[in-house]
């Protein structure tokens, strides 16, 4: 999502310039290019580079083995003069994209502290309409639903990283008043899992169980689209986030501490008062 919206941001900057969104599959679990349906044949590409734990400790292990000092020492000096000369830039905040030149070549990073302002957000709107398909903005309909997107999956095996506090979410959920009067909806890479960890800190709260079917843009749609939204430490759940600040102004969004940082670079300070953090 970072990605095509820096994609968008750099359409209108360098307007005579071809672009090409590369998808990646690397990662600490293979990513799928779910985006792809968005861009035409020219505008996108391919790079298969998941490596799976196993394969990346043996990997390790052959590259320190062969990998000369020499060798690394060249590549470390190739690489600072690549981004000294302005052909290849990193573009994780705005101070980044101001510096991007006109003869760039190659863009890599996280991007995930840019400002997604709402013009934006309107670019990204008329490429998926113009896309033919599936992945449409649906915010015309106003489900009277409350929606607690728990991420999982993953985050409880990884050593580097760790879900939300069950305990943290279900306070948050409390004080805001879920889960009692009606049922709050569980969005989770994880559901039943979800579910367990939520009624073993608190066995009255109302929950309603997805089991999966919603794919990874429905659930981003009935997020944003939700009464009111409880996130996670979650890039979906922080996008949830921007879209709420910007179509569901008046909607109470619930986004963890950790991940303020983010919230703050993303949206600025006037948006930001109208997120909770818990």
């Amino acid at each position: 999502m970072y990605a095509w919206a820096l994609y968008e941001r750099l359409e209108i900057r360098f307007p005579n310039r071809k672009l090409k969104l590369v998808f990646h599959t690397g990662g600490v679990t293979k990513r799928l290019p779910d985006l792809e349906p968005l861009f035409t044949a020219g505008q996108k590409g391919f790079v298969q580079d998941f490596v799976s734990q196993e394969a990346t400790n043996e990997f390790t292990t052959v590259a320190r083995e062969s990998a000369s000092g020499i060798k690394k020492a060249l590549v470390k000096i190739a690489k600072r003069a690549l981004l000294a000369t302005g052909f290849v830039a990193t573009v994780n905040n705005e101070a980044e994209f101001s510096k991007i030149k006109p003869w760039v070549v190659s863009i890599r990073g996280h991007y995930s502290e840019l400002k997604i302002d709402l013009s934006t957000i309107k670019l990204m709107q008329d490429r998926a309409g113009k896309s033919n398909s599936l992945l449409q903005f649906d915010l015309q309909q106003k489900p009277n639903l409350d929606v607690l997107h728990y991420r999982l999956g993953d985050l409880m095996e990884l050593a580097e990283k760790g879900p939300n506090s069950t305990k943290s979410i279900t306070t948050t959920i409390t004080d805001a008043g879920l889960g009692v009067a009606r049922e709050l909806w569980v969005l989770s890479d994880s559901p039943q899992v979800a579910i367990d960890l939520l009624h073993r800190e608190n066995p009255q709260l109302r929950l309603k169980l997805d089991e999966g079917n919603l794919n990874a843009w429905q659930s981003l749609m009935a997020m944003t689209n939700a009464s009111t939204l409880v996130g996670t430490s979650s890039k979906l759940s922080i996008w949830a986030m921007i879209f709420r600040s910007y179509f569901s102004e008046t909607a109470p969004t619930y986004i963890p501490a950790q991940v303020q940082h983010h919230a703050r670079a993303n949206l600025g300070e006037k948006e930001l008062l109208r997120i909770r953090f818990y």
